[in-house]
Protein backbone atom coordinates (compact mmCIF):
# COMPACT_ATOMS: atom_id res chain seq x y z
CA UNK A 1 0.00 0.00 0.00
CA UNK A 2 1.03 3.59 -0.53
CA UNK A 3 -0.42 5.74 2.22
CA UNK A 4 -1.14 9.37 1.37
CA UNK A 5 -1.89 12.18 3.79
CA UNK A 6 -5.26 13.66 2.89
CA UNK A 7 -5.55 17.39 2.31
CA UNK A 8 -8.42 19.51 3.54
CA UNK A 9 -11.56 19.75 1.44
CA UNK A 10 -11.45 22.14 -1.46
CA UNK A 11 -7.70 21.92 -2.05
CA UNK A 12 -6.47 23.19 -5.38
CA UNK A 13 -6.02 20.62 -8.11
CA UNK A 14 -3.43 20.82 -10.90
CA UNK A 15 -5.69 18.74 -13.15
CA UNK A 16 -8.44 20.84 -14.64
CA UNK A 17 -12.07 20.07 -15.38
CA UNK A 18 -14.01 16.94 -14.59
CA UNK A 19 -12.22 14.00 -13.01
CA UNK A 20 -12.30 11.51 -15.88
CA UNK A 21 -9.51 9.60 -17.66
CA UNK A 22 -7.37 11.68 -20.02
CA UNK A 23 -7.68 10.75 -23.72
CA UNK A 24 -3.95 9.99 -23.98
CA UNK A 25 -1.59 8.37 -21.49
CA UNK A 26 2.02 7.36 -20.93
CA UNK A 27 2.83 3.93 -22.31
CA UNK A 28 3.33 1.28 -19.58
CA UNK A 29 5.54 -1.79 -19.94
CA UNK A 30 2.52 -4.05 -19.51
CA UNK A 31 0.85 -2.64 -22.61
CA UNK A 32 3.80 -3.17 -24.97
CA UNK A 33 1.77 -5.81 -26.80
CA UNK A 34 -1.83 -5.10 -27.68
CA UNK A 35 -4.72 -7.45 -26.92
CA UNK A 36 -7.72 -7.79 -29.22
CA UNK A 37 -10.06 -6.68 -26.45
CA UNK A 38 -8.25 -3.33 -26.02
CA UNK A 39 -10.57 -1.40 -28.32
CA UNK A 40 -13.37 -3.96 -28.61
CA UNK A 41 -17.05 -3.08 -28.84
CA UNK A 42 -19.54 -5.92 -28.58
CA UNK A 43 -22.08 -3.95 -30.63
CA UNK A 44 -21.68 -1.00 -32.96
CA UNK A 45 -24.33 1.00 -31.14
CA UNK A 46 -24.57 1.60 -27.42
CA UNK A 47 -27.36 -0.52 -25.90
CA UNK A 48 -30.36 1.54 -24.82
CA UNK A 49 -30.76 -0.30 -21.52
CA UNK A 50 -29.31 -3.06 -19.37
CA UNK A 51 -29.68 -4.70 -15.99
CA UNK A 52 -26.27 -3.68 -14.64
CA UNK A 53 -23.87 -1.12 -16.10
CA UNK A 54 -20.28 -1.39 -14.90
CA UNK A 55 -18.20 1.76 -15.32
CA UNK A 56 -14.56 0.77 -15.71
CA UNK A 57 -12.82 -2.22 -17.30
CA UNK A 58 -9.96 -2.58 -14.86
CA UNK A 59 -9.64 -5.36 -12.33
CA UNK A 60 -12.54 -4.04 -10.21
CA UNK A 61 -14.97 -3.84 -13.12
CA UNK A 62 -13.93 -7.09 -14.78
CA UNK A 63 -13.81 -9.10 -11.53
CA UNK A 64 -17.23 -7.81 -10.43
CA UNK A 65 -18.71 -8.70 -13.81
CA UNK A 66 -17.06 -12.12 -13.82
CA UNK A 67 -18.50 -12.97 -10.41
CA UNK A 68 -21.93 -11.67 -11.42
CA UNK A 69 -21.90 -13.87 -14.53
CA UNK A 70 -21.14 -16.92 -12.40
CA UNK A 71 -23.86 -16.12 -9.87
CA UNK A 72 -26.50 -15.30 -12.49
CA UNK A 73 -25.63 -17.97 -15.06
CA UNK A 74 -29.21 -19.26 -15.26
CA UNK A 75 -30.90 -15.87 -15.60
CA UNK A 76 -28.85 -14.39 -18.47
CA UNK A 77 -29.01 -10.78 -17.27
CA UNK A 78 -27.75 -7.95 -19.45
CA UNK A 79 -24.39 -6.65 -18.26
CA UNK A 80 -22.66 -3.73 -19.99
CA UNK A 81 -19.10 -2.57 -19.26
CA UNK A 82 -18.37 1.03 -20.22
CA UNK A 83 -14.69 1.97 -20.55
CA UNK A 84 -13.50 5.53 -21.13
CA UNK A 85 -10.35 4.50 -23.03
CA UNK A 86 -8.96 1.09 -23.96
CA UNK A 87 -9.67 -1.98 -21.83
CA UNK A 88 -7.45 -2.22 -18.76
CA UNK A 89 -5.68 1.03 -19.63
CA UNK A 90 -6.01 2.51 -16.13
CA UNK A 91 -4.24 1.47 -12.94
CA UNK A 92 -4.70 -2.26 -13.68
CA UNK A 93 -2.46 -1.93 -16.74
CA UNK A 94 0.01 0.46 -15.10
CA UNK A 95 0.90 -1.07 -11.72
CA UNK A 96 3.94 -2.96 -10.47
CA UNK A 97 2.62 -6.34 -11.59
CA UNK A 98 2.65 -7.94 -8.15
CA UNK A 99 0.48 -8.10 -5.08
CA UNK A 100 1.55 -8.21 -1.46
CA UNK A 101 1.11 -6.49 1.87
CA UNK A 102 4.22 -5.00 3.41
CA UNK A 103 5.31 -5.85 6.94
CA UNK A 104 4.82 -2.25 8.04
CA UNK A 105 1.33 -2.20 6.54
CA UNK A 106 0.38 -5.31 8.50
CA UNK A 107 1.73 -3.80 11.71
CA UNK A 108 -0.17 -0.57 11.02
CA UNK A 109 -3.42 -2.52 10.66
CA UNK A 110 -2.85 -4.09 14.07
CA UNK A 111 -2.13 -0.72 15.68
CA UNK A 112 -5.18 0.91 14.11
CA UNK A 113 -7.83 -1.80 14.33
CA UNK A 114 -6.57 -4.22 16.99
CA UNK A 115 -5.29 -7.76 16.54
CA UNK A 116 -8.55 -9.57 15.77
CA UNK A 117 -9.93 -7.13 13.15
CA UNK A 118 -6.46 -6.85 11.61
CA UNK A 119 -6.24 -10.64 11.44
CA UNK A 120 -9.55 -10.68 9.56
CA UNK A 121 -8.28 -8.11 7.07
CA UNK A 122 -4.96 -9.87 6.55
CA UNK A 123 -6.68 -13.24 6.13
CA UNK A 124 -8.86 -11.61 3.47
CA UNK A 125 -5.75 -10.36 1.68
CA UNK A 126 -4.06 -13.77 1.92
CA UNK A 127 -7.14 -15.44 0.44
CA UNK A 128 -6.76 -13.46 -2.78
CA UNK A 129 -3.88 -15.74 -3.80
CA UNK A 130 -5.95 -18.91 -3.85
CA UNK A 131 -8.91 -17.17 -5.45
CA UNK A 132 -6.82 -15.81 -8.30
CA UNK A 133 -5.04 -19.13 -8.80
CA UNK A 134 -8.43 -20.83 -9.00
CA UNK A 135 -9.77 -18.51 -11.70
CA UNK A 136 -6.56 -18.85 -13.74
CA UNK A 137 -6.96 -22.63 -13.67
CA UNK A 138 -10.73 -22.72 -14.22
CA UNK A 139 -10.68 -20.26 -17.11
CA UNK A 140 -7.43 -21.68 -18.55
CA UNK A 141 -5.93 -18.20 -18.76
CA UNK A 142 -2.71 -18.18 -20.76
CA UNK A 143 -1.04 -15.55 -18.64
CA UNK A 144 1.83 -15.01 -16.27
CA UNK A 145 0.81 -16.01 -12.76
CA UNK A 146 3.56 -16.94 -10.34
CA UNK A 147 3.80 -17.51 -6.62
CA UNK A 148 7.04 -15.99 -5.38
CA UNK A 149 8.70 -15.04 -2.16
CA UNK A 150 8.91 -11.35 -1.48
CA UNK A 151 11.29 -9.47 0.80
CA UNK A 152 10.87 -6.25 2.73
CA UNK A 153 14.36 -4.76 2.97
CA UNK A 154 14.99 -2.19 5.72
CA UNK A 155 18.00 0.07 5.21
CA UNK A 156 17.44 1.97 8.46
CA UNK A 157 18.53 0.04 11.56
CA UNK A 158 15.98 1.59 13.91
CA UNK A 159 13.11 0.96 11.50
CA UNK A 160 14.28 -2.62 10.98
CA UNK A 161 14.36 -3.23 14.74
CA UNK A 162 10.88 -1.75 15.18
CA UNK A 163 9.52 -3.99 12.42
CA UNK A 164 11.18 -7.08 13.92
CA UNK A 165 9.84 -6.26 17.37
CA UNK A 166 6.34 -5.72 16.01
CA UNK A 167 6.53 -8.94 14.02
CA UNK A 168 7.67 -10.93 17.05
CA UNK A 169 4.96 -9.46 19.27
CA UNK A 170 2.18 -10.18 16.80
CA UNK A 171 3.44 -13.74 16.20
CA UNK A 172 3.46 -14.31 19.94
CA UNK A 173 -0.14 -13.04 20.03
CA UNK A 174 -1.06 -15.61 17.38
CA UNK A 175 -1.17 -13.59 14.18
CA UNK A 176 -0.51 -15.40 10.90
CA UNK A 177 1.85 -13.85 8.37
CA UNK A 178 1.80 -13.92 4.59
CA UNK A 179 4.48 -16.18 3.16
CA UNK A 180 3.90 -15.66 -0.54
CA UNK A 181 3.33 -12.98 -3.11
CA UNK A 182 1.42 -13.55 -6.31
CA UNK A 183 2.35 -12.11 -9.65
CA UNK A 184 -0.18 -10.95 -12.17
CA UNK A 185 -0.40 -8.46 -14.99
CA UNK A 186 -3.07 -6.86 -17.14
CA UNK A 187 -2.95 -9.90 -19.50
CA UNK A 188 -4.64 -11.89 -16.72
CA UNK A 189 -7.53 -9.40 -16.58
CA UNK A 190 -7.78 -8.89 -20.34
CA UNK A 191 -8.04 -12.62 -20.98
CA UNK A 192 -10.75 -12.87 -18.34
CA UNK A 193 -12.58 -9.96 -19.99
CA UNK A 194 -12.05 -11.46 -23.45
CA UNK A 195 -13.60 -14.73 -22.33
CA UNK A 196 -16.72 -12.95 -21.08
CA UNK A 197 -17.00 -11.18 -24.45
CA UNK A 198 -16.46 -14.34 -26.50
CA UNK A 199 -19.13 -16.21 -24.55
CA UNK A 200 -21.57 -13.36 -25.10
CA UNK A 201 -22.06 -12.88 -21.36
CA UNK A 202 -21.42 -9.15 -21.46
CA UNK A 203 -21.51 -6.17 -23.78
CA UNK A 204 -18.20 -4.27 -23.72
CA UNK A 205 -18.03 -0.70 -24.98
CA UNK A 206 -14.54 0.84 -25.05
CA UNK A 207 -13.78 4.52 -25.77
CA UNK A 208 -17.09 5.39 -24.12
CA UNK A 209 -16.45 7.73 -21.18
CA UNK A 210 -19.35 8.20 -18.79
CA UNK A 211 -19.66 11.89 -17.94
CA UNK A 212 -22.74 11.88 -15.69
CA UNK A 213 -25.01 9.43 -13.86
CA UNK A 214 -28.55 10.36 -12.83
CA UNK A 215 -31.34 8.46 -11.08
CA UNK A 216 -34.88 9.26 -12.20
CA UNK A 217 -36.84 6.99 -9.79
CA UNK A 218 -37.15 4.35 -12.51
CA UNK A 219 -33.55 3.57 -13.35
CA UNK A 220 -30.08 5.05 -13.58
CA UNK A 221 -29.30 7.07 -16.68
CA UNK A 222 -25.66 7.04 -17.77
CA UNK A 223 -24.69 9.91 -20.05
CA UNK A 224 -21.85 9.26 -22.51
CA UNK A 225 -20.48 11.01 -25.57
CA UNK A 226 -22.11 8.27 -27.67
CA UNK A 227 -25.55 8.62 -26.14
CA UNK A 228 -27.34 7.52 -22.98
CA UNK A 229 -27.97 4.09 -21.50
CA UNK A 230 -30.45 3.15 -18.78
CA UNK A 231 -29.45 0.64 -16.12
CA UNK A 232 -31.37 -0.87 -13.24
CA UNK A 233 -28.10 -0.92 -11.32
CA UNK A 234 -24.77 0.79 -11.87
CA UNK A 235 -21.32 -0.05 -10.50
CA UNK A 236 -18.68 2.65 -10.09
CA UNK A 237 -15.52 0.56 -10.61
CA UNK A 238 -13.66 3.79 -11.22
CA UNK A 239 -11.12 4.07 -8.37
CA UNK A 240 -9.36 7.47 -8.64
CA UNK A 241 -11.94 8.83 -11.07
CA UNK A 242 -14.96 8.00 -8.88
CA UNK A 243 -15.82 11.47 -7.59
CA UNK A 244 -15.94 12.82 -11.14
CA UNK A 245 -19.24 11.02 -11.76
CA UNK A 246 -20.29 10.19 -8.19
CA UNK A 247 -19.88 13.51 -6.33
CA UNK A 248 -20.63 12.11 -2.87
CA UNK A 249 -17.05 10.79 -2.88
CA UNK A 250 -15.50 14.22 -3.47
CA UNK A 251 -12.57 14.62 -1.05
CA UNK A 252 -13.21 11.06 0.17
CA UNK A 253 -11.82 9.14 -2.80
CA UNK A 254 -9.04 11.38 -4.06
CA UNK A 255 -6.94 10.63 -7.16
CA UNK A 256 -3.19 10.70 -6.86
CA UNK A 257 -0.43 10.04 -9.33
CA UNK A 258 2.42 7.56 -9.03
CA UNK A 259 5.14 6.35 -11.35
CA UNK A 260 6.97 3.18 -12.35
CA UNK A 261 9.57 2.13 -14.88
CA UNK A 262 11.18 -0.87 -16.56
CA UNK A 263 14.95 -1.16 -16.18
CA UNK A 264 16.86 -3.51 -18.47
CA UNK A 265 20.53 -4.57 -18.38
CA UNK A 266 22.72 -4.71 -21.48
CA UNK A 267 22.74 -8.51 -21.16
CA UNK A 268 21.19 -10.95 -18.66
CA UNK A 269 22.76 -10.82 -15.20
CA UNK A 270 23.45 -14.05 -13.32
CA UNK A 271 22.02 -15.19 -11.02
CA UNK A 272 18.55 -14.11 -12.12
CA UNK A 273 16.60 -12.28 -9.42
CA UNK A 274 13.73 -14.61 -8.55
CA UNK A 275 12.03 -12.66 -5.76
CA UNK A 276 10.18 -9.38 -5.45
CA UNK A 277 11.19 -6.64 -3.05
CA UNK A 278 10.13 -3.59 -1.15
CA UNK A 279 13.20 -1.55 -0.27
CA UNK A 280 12.69 0.91 2.57
CA UNK A 281 15.54 3.42 2.46
CA UNK A 282 14.38 5.48 5.45
CA UNK A 283 11.38 5.73 7.78
CA UNK A 284 8.28 7.21 6.21
CA UNK A 285 7.56 7.18 2.50
CA UNK A 286 11.05 6.41 1.13
CA UNK A 287 10.19 3.01 -0.29
CA UNK A 288 10.35 1.33 -3.71
CA UNK A 289 8.92 -1.94 -4.99
CA UNK A 290 10.88 -4.10 -7.41
CA UNK A 291 9.51 -6.88 -9.60
CA UNK A 292 12.14 -8.82 -11.63
CA UNK A 293 10.89 -9.86 -15.05
CA UNK A 294 11.58 -12.91 -17.29
CA UNK A 295 13.20 -10.59 -19.87
CA UNK A 296 16.03 -9.94 -17.34
CA UNK A 297 14.67 -6.50 -16.63
CA UNK A 298 13.06 -5.18 -13.47
CA UNK A 299 9.87 -3.17 -13.00
CA UNK A 300 10.43 -0.55 -10.32
CA UNK A 301 7.85 1.74 -8.78
CA UNK A 302 7.96 4.37 -6.09
CA UNK A 303 10.47 7.18 -5.70
CA UNK A 304 7.71 9.28 -4.20
CA UNK A 305 10.02 11.31 -1.99
CA UNK A 306 11.73 12.74 -5.08
CA UNK A 307 8.57 14.57 -6.19
CA UNK A 308 6.52 14.67 -2.98
CA UNK A 309 7.42 18.31 -2.34
CA UNK A 310 5.67 19.31 -5.58
CA UNK A 311 2.23 18.32 -4.29
CA UNK A 312 0.33 19.75 -7.26
CA UNK A 313 2.19 17.34 -9.53
CA UNK A 314 0.65 14.25 -7.94
CA UNK A 315 -2.01 14.87 -5.27
CA UNK A 316 -5.58 15.31 -6.54
CA UNK A 317 -4.06 14.82 -9.99
CA UNK A 318 -5.62 12.43 -12.51
CA UNK A 319 -3.41 13.12 -15.54
CA UNK A 320 -1.47 9.97 -16.47
CA UNK A 321 -0.43 11.45 -19.82
CA UNK A 322 2.55 13.26 -18.27
CA UNK A 323 5.64 12.15 -16.38
CA UNK A 324 7.08 12.99 -12.96
CA UNK A 325 10.59 13.97 -14.12
CA UNK A 326 12.05 14.47 -10.63
CA UNK A 327 12.13 10.70 -10.12
CA UNK A 328 14.34 9.88 -13.11
CA UNK A 329 17.80 10.33 -11.50
CA UNK A 330 16.73 7.90 -8.77
CA UNK A 331 15.49 5.27 -11.22
CA UNK A 332 18.55 5.58 -13.46
CA UNK A 333 21.03 4.50 -10.78
CA UNK A 334 18.87 2.32 -8.56
CA UNK A 335 19.63 -1.23 -9.70
CA UNK A 336 23.40 -0.85 -9.94
CA UNK A 337 23.44 0.52 -6.40
CA UNK A 338 21.05 -2.06 -4.92
CA UNK A 339 22.13 -5.50 -6.18
CA UNK A 340 25.47 -7.30 -6.20
CA UNK A 341 26.48 -8.32 -9.70
CA UNK A 342 24.65 -5.42 -11.32
CA UNK A 343 27.39 -2.82 -10.85
CA UNK A 344 28.62 -3.19 -14.45
CA UNK A 345 25.33 -4.27 -16.00
CA UNK A 346 24.85 -1.01 -17.93
CA UNK A 347 21.20 -1.26 -16.87
CA UNK A 348 19.07 1.55 -18.25
CA UNK A 349 15.50 2.74 -17.94
CA UNK A 350 13.80 1.85 -21.23
CA UNK A 351 10.19 2.64 -20.27
CA UNK A 352 8.67 4.95 -17.66
CA UNK A 353 5.01 5.68 -17.08
CA UNK A 354 2.57 7.18 -14.60
CA UNK A 355 -0.72 5.89 -13.23
CA UNK A 356 -3.63 7.13 -11.15
CA UNK A 357 -4.42 5.59 -7.76
CA UNK A 358 -6.94 6.66 -5.13
CA UNK A 359 -6.60 7.48 -1.43
CA UNK A 360 -9.24 7.56 1.28
CA UNK A 361 -9.10 9.22 4.73
CA UNK A 362 -9.14 5.91 6.62
CA UNK A 363 -6.97 4.08 4.07
CA UNK A 364 -9.70 1.53 3.36
CA UNK A 365 -11.53 0.99 0.04
CA UNK A 366 -15.24 1.69 -0.40
CA UNK A 367 -17.31 -1.37 -1.38
CA UNK A 368 -21.08 -1.77 -1.53
CA UNK A 369 -24.14 0.44 -2.10
CA UNK A 370 -23.31 4.13 -2.58
CA UNK A 371 -24.29 5.83 0.71
CA UNK A 372 -27.33 8.06 0.33
CA UNK A 373 -27.97 7.08 -3.29
CA UNK A 374 -31.50 6.96 -4.64
CA UNK A 375 -31.13 3.28 -5.39
CA UNK A 376 -29.29 0.83 -7.56
CA UNK A 377 -25.85 2.47 -7.28
CA UNK A 378 -22.80 0.55 -6.05
CA UNK A 379 -19.12 1.33 -5.65
CA UNK A 380 -15.82 -0.55 -5.56
CA UNK A 381 -13.05 2.04 -5.39
CA UNK A 382 -10.46 3.79 -3.23
CA UNK A 383 -7.77 1.14 -2.87
CA UNK A 384 -4.93 3.37 -1.63
CA UNK A 385 -2.39 1.82 -3.99
CA UNK A 386 -3.17 -1.72 -2.79
CA UNK A 387 -5.89 -2.77 -5.20
CA UNK A 388 -4.28 -5.99 -6.38
CA UNK A 389 -4.33 -7.38 -2.85
CA UNK A 390 -8.01 -6.56 -2.24
CA UNK A 391 -10.04 -6.38 -5.42
CA UNK A 392 -10.83 -9.91 -6.58
CA UNK A 393 -12.62 -11.08 -3.44
CA UNK A 394 -14.07 -7.64 -2.72
CA UNK A 395 -15.61 -7.87 -6.19
CA UNK A 396 -17.05 -11.28 -5.35
CA UNK A 397 -18.79 -9.83 -2.31
CA UNK A 398 -20.10 -6.91 -4.36
CA UNK A 399 -21.43 -9.31 -7.00
CA UNK A 400 -23.37 -11.14 -4.29
CA UNK A 401 -25.03 -7.86 -3.31
CA UNK A 402 -25.87 -7.07 -6.93
CA UNK A 403 -27.21 -10.46 -8.00
CA UNK A 404 -28.64 -11.88 -4.78
CA UNK A 405 -29.81 -8.55 -3.30
CA UNK A 406 -28.17 -9.24 0.04
CA UNK A 407 -26.76 -6.62 2.42
CA UNK A 408 -23.05 -6.07 2.90
CA UNK A 409 -23.12 -7.86 6.28
CA UNK A 410 -24.06 -11.16 4.62
CA UNK A 411 -21.19 -11.20 2.11
CA UNK A 412 -18.44 -12.18 4.54
CA UNK A 413 -16.31 -9.19 3.55
CA UNK A 414 -14.37 -7.37 6.30
CA UNK A 415 -16.64 -4.67 7.71
CA UNK A 416 -13.93 -2.01 7.28
CA UNK A 417 -14.52 -2.13 3.50
CA UNK A 418 -18.21 -1.18 3.65
CA UNK A 419 -19.01 2.24 2.20
CA UNK A 420 -21.10 4.06 4.79
CA UNK A 421 -22.35 7.55 5.55
CA UNK A 422 -20.28 7.48 8.74
CA UNK A 423 -17.08 6.83 6.82
CA UNK A 424 -17.83 9.66 4.42
CA UNK A 425 -18.63 12.00 7.31
CA UNK A 426 -15.52 11.43 9.39
CA UNK A 427 -12.01 12.37 8.40
CA UNK A 428 -10.54 9.19 9.85
CA UNK A 429 -12.92 6.41 10.83
CA UNK A 430 -12.00 3.20 12.61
Amino acid sequence: MHNVAMESAGSASPSKGQIIPTPTYTQPYWRSERHWVDDYRSTDALPEECDVAIIGSGMSGVATTYHMCKLASNNKPRFVILEAREACSGATGRNGGHSKIQVNSSLALIQKHGLEPAETLIAFIRAQVGALKKVVDEEKLDCEFELRRSFDVFCNEAEAKAACDGYAASRQAGQLWTEQVHMLDKEHIEQLLGGLCERGQINLQTSTPVVRVEHDKVSNVLHTARGNIRAKKVVFATNGYTSGICPIFEDRVVPYKGTACHIKPRSPVSPHLANTYNIRYAPGSRVDYLNPRPDSGIVVGGGKWTFEHNRNAWYNNWDDSTQLPEVMPHFENLIQQSFLGWEDSAAQVDMVWTGIMACTPDEMPHVGPVPGSDGGQYVIAGFNGGGMSHIFLAAEGLAMMLVNDIPFAETGLPKQLESTVERLRHRDSQ
